[in-house]
């Protein structure tokens, strides 16, 4: 206890000054080791670690990037869809025209002209370069006849399809009995078969195809199915309504019959 009493004073006197040491001593590390370090560990981390540091501008830019990447990838999964479309549509022609012995150029249609209620032109990628001719029958599909060449130049054609008033096909029923007539557009957009004699036997549902006597129109091509029945005034004929065959689209691939080149 005299210890204390005689020594108290000093014993604070020394406390106060190694607090105040340790102190000196802490701030000095920190500000000459640690916080270099620090730093130093900042900055490698940022060039490693890059998304660490990215602003707000940055994330807008890069979602701006994988949008564009995004609709970059859709519209060529779109082409590659549509090129296996075309791929499909000429391959079952292709098959057709194996098995009737036929020719056939492969176009597209890249545009039509006119009212579908009047008198349509369809416009092809394909011209006499190819092979093709005015009049040639024009195909979709399995040998359905869309329509004829109305016209032609080095790298392009135009097409009537069969539902325009210019146009006439001789035909006959696909049935047993078979029934023959001529076809012509009607409206733009259906079929009349007129001068079917009285003492054939034509049903609603029949299909019509060409009977092949036309110049450059092969037998066989599918025209449409009988819609109805009418009985001309002259009691000689019979008159029928036809719905055509048109499954083609404004980008069909289409093919054109021509003559052995």
């Amino acid at each position: 206890m005299t210890f204390w009493k005689h020594h108290w004073l000093r014993l604070i006197i020394v406390g106060v000054v190694l607090l105040g040491g340790i102190t000196l001593l802490r701030n000095t590390i920190s500000r000459t080791i640690v916080q270099p370090l620090a730093g130093f560990f900042y900055e490698q981390g940022n060039q490693w670690w890059p998304w660490h540091a990215t602003t707000t501008d940055q994330l807008h830019t890069e979602n701006q990037q994988l949008k564009t990447q995004l609709a970059t990838a859709v519209g060529e999964i779109s082409n590659l869809e549509l090129q296996l479309q075309h791929y499909q549509e000429y391959e079952v022609q292709l098959k057709f025209a194996e098995q009737n012995e036929l020719t056939l150029v492969p176009a597209r249609i890249i545009g039509r002209v006119g009212q579908s209620t009047t008198t349509q032109i369809l416009n092809l990628n394909q011209g006499s370069e190819a092979g093709i001719a005015v009049g040639d029958p024009v195909i979709y599909a399995a040998g359905i006849v869309i329509g004829l060449v109305h016209s032609v130049d080095a790298t392009s054609a135009t097409v009537l399809p069969i539902t325009s008033p210019l146009v006439k096909l001789q035909a006959v029923t696909q049935t047993n009995q078979q029934s023959t007539g001529l076809i012509s557009g009607a409206f733009g957009t259906s079929l009349t078969m007129d001068y079917i004699l009285k003492d054939q036997t034509v049903a609603i549902g029949d299909i019509v195809i060409t009977n092949g006597h036309d110049t450059a129109i092969p037998p066989g091509l599918l025209i449409g199915t009988v819609a109805s029945i009418a009985t001309d005034t002259s009691d000689l004929f019979t008159t029928a309504q036809l719905s055509p065959y048109l499954p083609y689209t404004s980008d069909s691939i289409v093919s054109v019959i021509v003559s052995n080149l």
